[in-house]
């Protein structure tokens, strides 16, 4: 592998991940923990208990995770090592493939996973340990600068429609530029200003861009907008625990994405849905590629007994108090958390955050156990049927839920 990577300029700035260790301490982020005394204004003490949301703590499955990213972006700037003539006719459309062997198509990282859990939050971590934009002040066979991005993460827009994922995909090129030099971002300015045109047209001019800048990885998020969901009247007229076939949103869009894969160029992550996977797979046979490098399911905490939860996400979360008196790590508490929460990393950090608030608002010095049970039922109860149907783990019941979790964020 060193003698691949010795002479390779895609990859001599980007980090080496040497252990478990120093890839779980690149995942990790954990807020300030701010004093807190009975002169701190309510305000504040607000303001730190919302600085939870950006907390972050990698599984075991996020560490993995970004070992796979590591290895499918390496392998990708390898077979694209820029020295190389071939690759530069790749790039602007020339076939140099004639009298060599064919390149097969990328590897595809798959992440599924119910709302909430956590798949984007670990996917975007991992990305981030990567400097998203690599300035070279020479490049070879280019006079002068140039710019290599390193990941690019979109969600599918909801319609599915080409134009508007090419819409995503350009912006966020832009978003990307615009933090790395402010105000000099001026690729694709004509099209995000409103101009209308075909949608593939466009997913095609933003790819070319993207291979010339050696895009390393592409994440789309949220893959089941592809596909057409059944009404929430319809999925609930269906009284059995097998999965409902998606339609397409839009033929060409998918053809663009299939061809993307069989060109050998970019890899992709796909994150979504299991219903959402599986369509993907069924239409377009991508089942064993993605098997070829590894697929990913996150799942709720199990149970209070979860090591990840009770040894690990829990007594984090207890040091971040902001009453007077602390709470203490029980069995009931821990019991009554993954009751509540079904053990959805978002709802529980945002039922420990919103109950602190309630508790401090009312002038209140500790959490208890009923601070808990009330702040659920007044702020969280709609979610209690969602949650109910997570935990049966059954198709005929969880596809009564759209993303009952959107509105906590974190």
């Amino acid at each position: 592998m060193t003698d691949l990577c010795e002479d390779n300029i895609l990859i001599k700035y980007l980090p080496k991940f040497n252990s478990i260790e120093t890839a779980s301490q690149a995942l990790t982020y954990l807020p300030p923990i701010s004093n807190i005394n009975k002169n701190t204004s309510i305000s504040n003490c607000s303001q730190n208990i919302l600085t939870l949301r950006q907390l972050h703590l990698p599984s075991k499955i996020g560490v993995n995770l970004l070992f796979k990213i590591d290895a499918v972006l390496l392998n990708s700037y390898i077979q694209r090592n820029p020295n190389k003539t071939k690759v530069w006719s790749s790039i602007f459309g020339q076939n140099y493939m004639q009298h060599t062997l064919p390149i097969p198509p990328v590897l595809v990282i798959s992440v599924t996973g119910h709302a909430g859990v956590g798949k984007s939050a670990a996917i975007r971590h991992a990305l981030s340990t990567y400097k998203q934009i690599i300035s070279h002040s020479q490049f070879p066979n280019i006079i002068g600068a140039h710019t290599q991005v390193t990941w690019i993460s979109v969600d599918v827009p909801s319609s599915g429609k080409s134009e508007d994922l090419a819409r995503s995909l350009m912006q966020a090129w832009h978003d990307a530029y615009e933090k790395y030099e402010p105000g000099h971002s001026k690729r694709f300015e004509d099209v995000l200003s409103g101009r209308r045109k075909d949608g593939i047209r466009l997913l095609d001019d933003w790819l070319q861009v993207a291979k010339s800048h050696f895009l390393g990885i592409l994440h789309l998020d949220e893959v089941q907008n592809f596909f057409k969901l059944m009404t929430l009247a319809q999925r609930r007229k269906i009284n059995t625990d097998d999965s409902f076939e998606l339609s397409i949103a839009e033929d060409k869009c998918l053809k663009w994405i299939l061809n993307l894969i069989n060109s050998g160029e970019i890899p992709l992550i796909f994150s979504g849905t299991q219903d959402g996977i599986n369509a993907f797979n069924k239409r377009f046979s991508t089942s064993q590629r993605i098997s070829g490098i590894g697929g990913f399911e996150i799942t709720p905490f199990k149970s209070s007994n979860d090591p990840e939860y009770r040894q690990i996400l829990l007594p984090l979360l207890l040091k971040y108090q902001y009453l007077p008196d602390k709470i203490q790590l029980t069995d009931e508490l821990a019991d009554l958390l993954i009751e509540l929460t079904g053990g959805i990393r978002r709802i529980l950090i945002s039922l420990w955050m919103a109950t602190q608030l309630e508790a401090l608002l009312n002038g209140e010095r500790k959490l208890t156990i009923q601070h808990f049970k009330k702040v659920f039922n007044k702020d969280f109860g709609e979610l209690r049927p969602a949650i109910n149907a997570l935990k049966s783990n059954r198709p005929r019941e969880l596809r009564k839920f759209d993303d009952m979790m959107k509105n906590f964020n974190y």
